[in-house]
């Protein structure tokens, strides 16, 4: 039992989290933008970049948990996503294509979501925490 406790596997923080995220999410991208168009494959970049996602989730579940302002962190979220929406507008203006890298908005919707549900466990409001709940899946669904 002393040997996992003194594991390094199971004591990363969360910024250890973070940082093996970007380090893969730069692996991801360094392919992306520079090995894409050559007929070297090294798709092994794209599957280390594959790790990201999951870790930056699991960051925005741990931060939701453990944040004693909720909202606050939400509203960061969501000025961090309106920051890359306008990077990416001026990024496409100016190399004339269309670029899109933000996957802040499911990080997003994650962190609503999970504070919409701590609200319904407290039962404060309940109806309109549902209905708040069911919003963006009527829309998903209205959209098809």
């Amino acid at each position: 039992m002393e040997r996992i406790k003194n594991n390094i596997f199971f004591n990363l923080s969360n910024t250890m989290l973070k940082i093996i995220g970007l380090v893969c999410m730069t692996i991801d991208h360094l392919y992306l933008y520079v090995f894409a168009n050559t007929t070297i494959n090294v798709s092994i970049f794209r599957i280390v970049g594959r790790i990201a996602a999951p870790l930056f989730l699991f960051a925005v579940i741990q931060a939701m948990r453990y944040s004693s302002d909720k909202k606050s962190y939400i509203f960061r979220l969501y000025k961090y996503h309106i920051c890359i929406c306008i990077l990416e507008i001026v990024l496409s203006y100016l190399l004339h294509s269309e670029i899109s890298f933000n996957v802040i908005p499911e990080w997003l919707f994650t962190a609503i979501y999970i504070y919409l549900i701590d609200m319904i466990i407290k039962k404060e409001h309940i109806i309109r925490h549902i209905v708040l709940m069911l919003i963006p899946i009527l829309v998903g669904i209205g959209s098809l």
